[in-house]
């Protein structure tokens, strides 16, 4: 009975702990903002060293935090987005 009520202790933990996580994808779009308005700013005027090392920076992280999801349908990312809270 106490062995069924730790491993239950412990399911019931993890299962919380796990659903109040930040699906990864909002980490992908996140970085996909950051870009965006990064570039944007750059069109308006003329890209300096520095400019072009963020944009370079921020491609990288966007590459990285983006890469599994590169394959996924269009629905699957926008029913996972409204996870995110946009």
């Amino acid at each position: 009975m106490k062995t069924t009520l730790v491993f239950a202790s412990i399911f019931t933990l993890f299962t919380i702990t796990s659903c109040g996580e930040k699906d990864s994808i909002c980490d992908c779009i996140d970085a996909s903002n950051k870009l965006n308005e990064a570039s944007s700013k750059v069109l308006v005027k003329e890209a300096t060293a520095k400019d072009e090392k963020t944009l370079k920076t921020l491609r990288a992280e966007k590459k990285k935090k983006c890469a599994e999801f590169e394959n996924m349908s269009g629905t699957e990312m926008m029913e996972r987005k409204e996870s995110c809270g946009e």
